[in-house]
């Protein structure tokens, strides 16, 4: 059985992954008005990205001990 603390990690990671895809999907459809919309979605993915690499870090650490 899954902890509580597994059960949370993962529901995060699935709910920032689905994010990503949402956004990607924005992007594909080319319906941006303009540049800063562009920048703005791009910027959007790579902090999610980013918080994706940092929950992988956090975990790798707290698995060392």
């Amino acid at each position: 059985m899954l902890s509580m603390k597994h059960l949370f990690e993962k529901e995060l990671e699935r709910l920032v992954q689905e994010e990503i895809e949402r956004l990607k999907d924005v992007l594909s459809m080319g319906s941006l008005d303009n540049q800063s919309d562009y920048k703005f979605i791009t910027g959007r993915i790579h902090g999610l990205r980013t918080t994706l690499d940092y929950m992988s870090e956090a975990n790798s650490i707290i698995e060392r001990g």
